[in-house]
């Protein structure tokens, strides 16, 4: 199991990492205050009151990404939850351009590059399902986004819960 501190700092740093290692337009990438307290949350659960089109996968997606390159061996699987396929897939697409934007020599190597998962030579996965429950991950990080719009939200939840009660990870709705 992985100390949760070391969890917890590793998480701290994924705003300056993003912030050093993205580029946008040619200009180093600038994260809006909301933007850089999510990425360094180190909480287990966290509630995210947002607009649409503000850039919550971005963020999230881009948070995924890093992790997966820092974490331990086998220690991180982010799974988001959309509210349809086509939602699901965009978070994927996100994670594999943010992947392909990381300078060669921090990238650990894809093994799996697909529309719906990401596996890194690590053991690290980041993962993305269309409305239904997590079952079957361990140690995971769900990302429920417009949760509230979700058929059957409760039950998704319930279900998804199991998942991320290990190695310190937890729930972003």
């Amino acid at each position: 199991m992985i100390d949760p501190r070391v969890s917890a700092a590793l998480k701290r740093m994924v705003p300056e990492i993003l912030t050093r290692h993205y580029v946008y337009d040619g200009q180093p990438l600038r994260l809006d205050d909301w933007q850089w307290t999510i990425a360094g949350s180190d909480w287990l659960f966290d509630l995210v009151n947002k607009c649409r089109q503000g850039g919550f996968s971005f963020i999230v997606s881009a948070q995924a990404v890093v992790m997966a390159q820092l974490m331990p061996e086998n220690s991180f699987h982010e799974v988001f939850v959309s509210i349809n396929k086509d939602e699901s897939l965009e978070k994927v697409r996100y994670c594999q351009q943010l992947y392909d934007e990381l300078p060669d020599e921090k990238k650990i190597e894809c093994t799996t590059d697909n529309k719906t998962e990401i596996w890194f030579a690590n053991g690290n996965s980041i993962r993305s399902y269309p409305s239904k429950a997590v079952r079957g991950v361990p140690k995971a990080r769900v990302v429920f986004d417009e949760f509230a719009h979700m058929e059957g939200a409760q039950a998704i939840l319930d279900g998804s819960t199991p998942a991320t009660v290990r190695e310190n990870h937890g729930i972003i709705m």
